[in-house]
């Protein structure tokens, strides 16, 4: 050991003579065996985990098995520097990988024969380790021997780091495929071939250094005495090695074991595992690949400054996810006024643009992940990758919060920072609501919905100006903590209370809520509506499904009169224009309750294509049918199929693509005295587009109807997050709103978004409910001007970077320290 590391002069080589050490006999080898082998052991951690699980073993199994790994690697790995330095790194080696051969390949074997108890896995798993734990050492001390010029020592060791990246890509996910197809024990058979391989390379190996045996038998002792007092000497060396140790041991470790559970129980198994694994090992390729033939000055500092990847990304990811707490279902609801700023502040103390944006990346990556955990069961491994894609477009907001908030803080940046941040947060949303981009879920502004006093603002710019208000107050907090001088200070806290008056002030304005009895019957139609909500509960067999609708609408018979019946997105699965014995039990329903009634086909089509519908239904048969504009991505179709048709595989994708509607159209229904009573059907997913909603408005619908049905995510978020859709789309557009969901939650809400009634997620039977209703011609500020508040949102981002990137502007020092 040395106390200083030598600088090395950084500079840039071609790739022939950066590969140049390859032709030394020695190390060409080594490279290849070892190579190998780490192809093996990469495999291995994904057979063993999933050889615990498969074997009825859990977290805490799981958790003793990987621990008895990585003990034995922590304790014995400075006494393998020591032996070998006194046997010689070789043969240190040589026993290693001989060793290491046996285990996995008796490991295989007991699991091949169904004797590989858990006491058993944790024995083999510990001398594994041990194995690791004597040869890793003994690498360090062999490489320098195996390169004849000395100045391609650095190429070697990257080639090696190189080596070992690329064996974390391809590694687990074979790993993942074969431990799928043929079990954990074949991966590990060929890991004992790895080794098997590795140890024919170390024996061929003819540049061996010579063993050192000591001065005498206590010199293995004073050797680890002197070791100790080494590493105790050199500050660097212990705080870097704490560093890892605290890394592997808050971060590493429980990601190794809750990794493989969550693969198992969400995502599909040990082939989800594999790829996940994969994809963490391209970025070391990726490293391995920047480093290849660059020397810098400070090696261990480079490498100690980029393990601060680490953290940045992890906290700007936590910091995303905070905001997921004002959503349903934790419906902490007061926390998304503050909830940003802890991400705002990272973005703010950046150190420069650059740095800025992407901690805005990272910090919209943790916002759509766990925003949108839920969707873990439908899209698998996809969904971090989703977060990356759609979590870049909150760069953006990183650099507005980095331009406008960064020190000296005047009034005039105090006043304009939240309302510029705001833009362009809301520009974000509209992006990833576009359509074809899968539509928007998790606005913040959804986090308001149980609120109808905020809600007010949506009845003015929709649910874009609910979430403008939400982040510019937050951007104005972070003004209030952040600014030395009192003024800015003083103007963001008159903002931030002007924006939390603006929608009480609405709500004042305008009309009062109408109850159930308000008004009388007059020319234009009926004042209050009754709807039936049939929530049949977790039934999986079709058949039973449509039984259990069935029942609980046959109990409305001799009860109060009812207007509507609304039964649950794929209620049946027959088609009604090719049945009739399905469209013969409706008709008899509608009659006996002397309503319609609207059901949810999810069916094969005559065209041999299936789609989703709903169906209006009447003693006389179909009346009208709706089908379903816009599917659910990956849950009722697949973008881009022949790209992305694994992820099917690997989680509960839709095997076949649904087929879309053509257009979006009333359906027209009537009451129980014949008046016409023309509703806005929608289906599902199609509750979180306002735009659908505000044309069923502008055409005429008294009532908007969701049909709904969220069973794969039933134990989640989902259920909450998209029953308060239904009250938002409600107080936009002035008109009440309902939603039937097979499994709950069934919901209604008056035209202010207030919510009248419920059946949760564990009741089933039929809700009714009186509904009141708006003038045919009521009309809110959203239905007369539509995505207004969005598109100035657009044109404001705009405006803010081409005043940003004009020619000739100065970037201007902070002239203040901040707090």
């Amino acid at each position: 050991m040395t106390g200083e590391t030598e600088r090395v002069p950084a500079r840039r080589r071609r790739l022939g003579s950066r590969l140049a050490v390859l032709g030394e006999r020695d190390f060409r080898w080594f490279f290849v065996g070892y190579a190998t082998s780490l192809v093996g052991s990469s495999m291995a951690p994904v057979a063993v985990a999933f050889a615990v699980l498969d074997g009825g073993g859990g977290g805490t199994e799981l958790g003793w098995v990987m621990a008895a790994r990585i003990l034995p690697i922590v304790l014995v790995m400075v006494a393998g520097g020591v032996v070998a330095d006194r046997l010689g790194g070789r043969r240190v080696m040589l026993a290693a990988d001989v060793l290491r051969c046996a285990v996995q390949g008796g490991f295989a074997a007991l699991l091949a024969t169904g004797h590989a108890s858990l006491p058993v896995m944790v024995a083999l798993v510990a001398v594994w380790g041990l194995g690791e734990g004597v040869f890793l050492p003994a690498l360090g001390a062999l490489v320098p021997g195996l390169v004849r010029r000395k100045e391609r020592l650095p190429d070697a060791n990257t080639l090696l780091g190189l080596a070992r990246s690329v064996s974390t890509v391809a590694g687990p996910a074979l790993a993942g495929v074969i431990t799928a197809g043929f079990g954990p024990g074949a991966v590990l058979l060929i890991d004992a071939v790895t080794y098997g391989v590795g140890a024919l390379a170390l024996a061929r190996l003819s540049a061996v250094a010579p063993a050192d045996p000591g001065g005498g038998e206590d010199s293995l002792l004073a050797d680890l005495r002197d070791g100790w007092g080494e590493f105790r000497a050199r500050r660097w060396l212990w705080v870097t090695t704490v560093q890892m140790a605290l890394f592997n041991f808050l971060v590493w470790a429980p990601f190794l074991v809750l990794g493989p559970l969550t693969a198992q129980r969400e995502l599909g198994g040990a082939r989800a595992w594999g790829l996940v694994m994969g994809v963490y090992g391209m970025g070391a390729v990726l490293g391995g690949l920047l480093m290849l033939g660059r020397r810098p000055g400070r090696p261990l500092a480079v490498a100690t400054v980029a393990g601060l990847g680490w953290a940045l990304p992890s906290a700007a990811l936590a910091a995303g996810a905070l905001p997921v707490l004002a959503f349903p279902a934790p419906g902490v609801a007061a926390l998304a006024w503050v909830a940003l700023v802890p991400g705002l502040l990272l973005m703010r103390r950046a150190p420069g643009a650059r740095e800025a944006a992407v901690r805005g990346w990272w910090f919209g990556a943790g916002f759509i992940l766990a925003g949108m955990s839920w969707l873990l069961s439908s899209v698998g491994p996809a969904l971090p990758l989703i977060a990356v894609v759609f979590g870049s477009l909150q760069a953006a907001v990183g650099v507005a919060v980095w331009r406008l908030l960064r020190p000296p803080l005047t009034v005039r940046r105090a006043l304009l920072a939240p309302p510029v941040v705001a833009a362009v947060w809301l520009t974000t949303e509209y992006a990833r609501s576009w359509p074809a981009l899968g539509g928007p879920w998790a606005l913040l502004g959804a986090t308001q919905w149980q609120h109808p006093a905020v809600l007010a603002l949506a009845s003015a710019g929709g649910i874009w100006l609910v979430s403008a208000a939400v982040v510019a107050v937050n951007t104005a907090v972070l003004v209030v903590l952040t600014a030395v001088e009192p003024r800015p200070r003083a103007a963001a806290a008159l903002l931030a209370g002007a924006t939390l008056a603006a929608g009480r002030l609405l709500f004042a304005m305008g009309p009062a809520p109408a109850s159930a009895g308000d008004g009388a019957e007059g020319p234009e139609g009926p004042a209050r509506v009754r709807i039936a909500l049939v929530q049949p509960g977790i039934v999986d067999e079709p058949q039973a499904r449509f039984e259990a609708s069935a029942r609980a609408t046959a109990a409305l018979v001799g009860q109060r009169p009812v207007d509507l019946v609304v039964w649950g997105e794929s209620s049946t699965t027959a088609d009604l224009d090719r049945e009739p014995a399905a469209l013969d039990r409706l008709r008899a329903l509608s009659a006996a309750t002397g309503a319609g009634l609207l059901a949810g086909e999810d069916a094969r089509k005559a065209d041999g294509r299936i789609s989703k519908d709903a169906v209006l239904v009447s003693p006389d048969g179909v009346v009208d049918r709706y089908r379903k504009i816009r599917l659910v991505p990956f849950g009722e179709y697949i973008p881009l199929r022949p790209v992305l048709g694994w992820v099917a595989g690997v989680s509960r994708a839709a095997g076949e693509n649904r087929a879309p509607g053509g257009g979006q159209h009333l359906l027209p229904t009537v009451d129980r005295s014949g008046r016409a009573l023309p509703v806005g059907a929608l289906i599902c997913f199609e509750s979180a587009f306002p735009d659908m909603a505000r044309t069923a408005a502008r055409d005429g619908a008294r009532v908007l109807v969701y049909q709904s049905s969220t069973s794969t995510f039933q134990h989640g978020w989902a259920p909450e997050q998209h029953v308060s859709l239904a009250a938002i789309r409600a107080a936009e557009t002035g008109r009440p709103a309902v939603q039937a969901s097979l499994t709950g939650v069934s919901a209604a809400f008056d035209a202010q978004g207030r919510e009248l009634a419920r059946l949760g997620t564990d009741d089933t039977g039929a809700l009714v409910v009186d509904l009141p209703l708006t003038a045919p011609d009521a009309s809110t500020w959203y239905l007369r001007v539509g995505d207004v508040v969005p598109l100035t949102a657009v044109l404001v981002t705009v405006g803010a970077a081409a005043l940003a990137l004009r020619p000739g502007r100065r970037r201007q020092p902070p002239l203040v320290s901040e707090r």
